[in-house]
C-alpha cells in the first residue's frame, strides 16, 4: 500500500464523522486534505493539526494561532489542539463560518462541489484539477457511499428512539396522569 492510500485508508473516517449533517463530500474533504498537507507531511499538518491550510485572518472559534509561510511569510494559520478538531473546523469553515460556500456545499456531486468550492474562492485552478484527479485515481467516493449509510443509520435510529419515546408516553406516563 502507498504513502498516499495509506493517507486516505487513514483519515476517511474521520472525513465521514466530521461531514455527518452536512452535504460536504467526504471524499472532497480528503482531496483537499491531501493537497493542503501533502499527504500529512506538512509542518501545518504536523505542528498544528491543520490539515486544510485554514487560516487565522477570522478565527470565531478562538484556536491558538501559530504562523508558517504561504502566500507570504509569517501568515496566520489556526492551530489545533487535535486532530479531529481541526477537521471539523474545515467543516465548520466552509459551511457555516463562510457564507461564499454556501451554494457550492450544495452542488450533488463531489466535481462540481470542488469546482464550485474553487470558483468560490478557496484556491487556483489547479487545485479542481488536482483534487478531482485525486478523488478519481483513489476512487474516493466510496467514502461517500459510506457517508450516505452512515445518515441512513442515524435518521432510523432517530426513528426507532421517537416511535419508543411515543410508546413510552402513551403506555405509561399518560395513565399515571390520569389516575392523579
Amino acid at each position: 500500500m502507498t504513502t498516499e492510500e495509506k493517507f486516505f485508508n487513514s483519515f476517511a473516517p474521520l472525513a465521514i464523522a466530521t461531514t455527518i449533517g452536512t452535504n460536504l463530500f467526504p471524499s472532497v474533504k480528503l482531496a483537499m486534505a491531501s493537497i493542503e498537507s501533502d499527504f500529512g507531511k506538512s509542518s501545518l499538518a504536523k505542528d498544528s493539526n491543520n490539515y486544510f491550510g485554514v487560516k487565522a485572518y477570522t478565527n470565531p472559534n478562538n484556536f491558538e494561532v501559530s504562523y508558517h509561510n504561504d502566500d507570504t511569510n509569517g501568515e496566520p494559520f489556526r492551530k489545533y489542539k487535535n486532530i479531529y478538531e481541526g477537521w471539523k473546523d474545515q467543516t465548520y469553515f466552509l459551511v457555516e463560518e463562510n457564507p461564499r460556500y454556501k451554494d457550492a456545499i450544495a452542488e450533488d456531486t463531489p466535481e462540481k462541489q470542488i469546482t464550485a468550492i474553487m470558483n468560490s474562492g478557496y484556491a487556483t485552478a489547479e487545485y479542481e484539477t488536482w483534487a478531482i484527479d485525486r478523488i478519481n485515481k483513489y476512487n474516493l467516493k466510496q467514502y461517500d457511499k459510506k457517508k450516505a449509510m452512515d445518515n441512513k443509520i442515524i435518521v432510523i435510529g432517530g426513528i426507532a428512539i421517537l416511535a419508543f419515546s411515543v410508546w413510552f408516553l402513551f403506555s405509561f406516563v399518560k395513565p399515571v396522569l390520569q389516575n392523579s
